[in-house]
């Protein structure tokens, strides 16, 4: 069942997690899996199993990244919460180098979509506009 919640919570921060099981990824480390569990259990804290499965999406991502790209949907809002994993105070041209598929037309409607929508704040004005996640 905790599996079952953290996909669904994963697959809500970002779309990578659509693609991916993460259930199944941790049949293949099985063992890591409950040493992990185990770990924390006797230590009475959470730390070693949030470690691990740090890891192991991690991997995930790098994976998913490596097999399609980005791994950034068609849309804006998967775009700029992609970007939010690796920027947060950024010019446009930032941006779209973190998205090297999109044109500087598509950068900048996403931009303003972001700003539209209350996800970024627009800083200054024109070739001194930065952007920050709210």
């Amino acid at each position: 069942m905790g599996c079952l919640w953290q996909q669904l919570i994963l697959a809500k921060s970002h779309s990578v997690f659509r693609l991916v099981c993460i259930e199944e990824l941790l049949g293949k480390y099985q063992k890591e899996y409950y040493e992990a569990l185990h770990k924390s259990d006797l230590a009475g804290s959470s730390e070693s199993f949030i470690e691990f499965m740090s890891e192991v999406i991690l991997e995930v991502v790098k994976q998913t990244n490596s097999q399609i790209g980005t791994g950034v949907g068609n849309n804006f809002m998967d775009r700029l919460f992609y970007a939010k994993n690796f920027i947060d105070k950024f010019k446009r041209a930032k941006y779209q180098k973190l998205l090297p598929g999109i044109s500087f037309a598509t950068s900048s409607r996403d931009l303003e979509k972001g700003v539209k929508n209350g996800i970024l704040q627009k800083i200054n004005s024109k070739k001194q506009t930065v952007y920050v996640f709210v």
